[in-house]
This record gives C-alpha cells, sequence and structure tokens, in this order.
C-alpha cells in the first residue's frame, strides 16, 4: 500500500501554551485536541483552516525548540494574506521573493523556527 499523504508536523518549542497562542491568534490554526498524554508529555495539535498538514507543538522533543526551517504555508494572495496576518502581529521577516515558481516570504514563529508564506505560480500546483 503506498503512502496517502504526511498527517502531522511537529514543531518544536519551548512554551506550548505561547505557540498555541501563535499559531491559532496569529496565523489562524484549530486547535483539533490539546491532551496530557502524562506528566512529561502534553499533546498541542493543530489543522490549518483548509486541511493539509496538521501541526502538533512540542515542548518535549531531543530537539531544540526553534529548530525548524522551510515549512511552508499556502496562501492564494501573498499580498492580502500578509497584511491580515501582520495586523494580528505577525512580523515579516527576510524579503519578499517573487520566482518563476512563486512568490515567498518568511517569518519565525516565537521560537525562531522558520515559517515561509507561499504562493504558487499560476498553473503550478494544479
Amino acid at each position: 500500500m503506498p503512502i496517502s499523504h504526511a498527517a502531522v508536523l511537529t514543531v518544536p518549542v519551548s512554551d506550548q501554551d505561547r505557540a498555541l497562542a501563535f499559531y491559532r491568534d496569529v496565523l489562524g490554526f484549530t486547535l483539533y485536541g490539546d491532551t496530557q498524554v502524562s506528566p512529561e508529555m502534553r499533546w498541542v495539535h493543530l489543522r490549518a483552516p483548509d486541511g493539509g498538514l496538521d501541526l502538533a507543538l512540542a515542548d518535549w522533543l531531543d530537539v531544540p525548540a526553534g529548530s525548524i526551517r522551510g515549512l511552508y504555508l499556502a496562501v492564494d494572495d501573498l499580498e492580502a494574506v500578509s497584511a491580515e496576518l501582520t495586523a494580528r502581529g505577525l512580523v515579516l521577516t527576510g524579503e519578499h521573493d517573487d520566482t518563476p515558481f512563486g512568490k515567498f516570504h518568511p517569518f519565525l514563529d516565537p521560537d525562531g523556527n522558520e515559517l515561509v508564506l507561499y504562493e504558487a505560480a499560476p498553473g503550478l500546483m494544479e
């Protein structure tokens, strides 16, 4: 049987409550589950508004908080989404990049994980 799709990416964070507020209130992810699995492990599970890859915010990994690089978040209109998210408190970093593959603008979460807003070039993701 082939793999059907990637389901969950675990994002290393130092403070799950702070990260939850950022991903939910600034980026617009929906809280899908928040379960204390054990005294050492709380599973905070988020889902993007239109589905796709879910995120788990973890402070219990053997990976340093802020070590994710290049998590691309697809948007239909980079300029409009950038304006909306900066109004909610997002600070874009780096430069807006317009390429034959699409438009990109990076930003950091509160722990320094690098994410990228990405608008695919017309016809690229069809």
